[in-house]
């Protein structure tokens, strides 16, 4: 197929003639985004999807198709950029900006370059609601952990739960992970102290008295 992007091009080209329904000027301006980024040709697609944006036939936010047309790609790091400089011109709209420096911070992420992502999480998080933010949390944590900077993280996540209390799980798990016993031990049963009927914290706590050799303590929780 991409050897034969230039028959696909002129087809699609036929559709944009005088008399073409909306539906087929749409299909062939994404047919024709899609067809130059296949072949490599950046700037070919991205003003088709700037094309397919002014005719109306872009999802929303307006403009965000560019992006994701650049992540289905494998494009990660240049949907990043996409993603945040959408963000940019769309400034003032939180309900906007929010999704996409998530969607950058996934892209970045996916790319590789954890150090992005983590930006790009913070700035997210600046945007976003209380219900965006656990997606958030997470996406961080899997930045972090592929930075090498869980540590850090897990200090941060337990200053901010003084704020937020759900967020003492998320600290405790991460210590938990590190090693970190004595620190995973006292989160999850702060988490209990609130929500006494966790199952799943208190399994977590179980397993780490478990694995630990703690049996007394263990018994006497249970």
């Amino acid at each position: 197929e991409l050897g034969r992007y230039d028959e696909a091009r002129t087809g699609y080209a036929s559709l944009l003639r005088d008399g073409a329904t909306r539906e087929a000027r749409l299909e062939a301006l994404r047919g024709l985004g899609e067809r130059a980024l296949a072949a490599g040709d950046l700037n070919a697609a991205e003003g088709r999807y700037r094309e397919l944006t002014s005719a109306g036939g872009s999802g929303s936010p307006e403009g965000v198709e560019w992006p994701r047309a650049l992540s289905r790609a494998g494009r990660k790091s240049e949907a990043a950029r996409a993603y945040v400089a959408l963000a940019e011109r769309l400034r003032g709209d939180a309900r906007v900006t929010g999704p996409l420096l998530r969607e950058a911070a996934r892209a970045a992420l996916d790319a590789g370059d954890h150090e992005e992502a983590i930006r790009l999480v913070g700035r997210a998080m600046g945007a976003a609601s209380e219900g965006e933010r656990a997606e958030l949390y997470d996406l961080s944590i899997e930045a972090h952990r592929k930075a090498g900077r869980l540590n850090e993280l897990a200090d941060q996540l337990a200053k901010e739960a003084a704020a937020r209390p759900q967020l003492t799980l998320r600290a405790a798990m991460l210590w938990d992970e590190l090693g970190r016993e004595t620190e995973a031990l006292e989160g999850y049963r702060m988490v209990l102290r609130r929500t006494p009927r966790d199952i799943d914290t208190r399994a977590r706590l179980a397993r780490l008295l478990a694995r630990s050799g703690r049996l007394d303590e263990l018994l006497r929780e249970y």
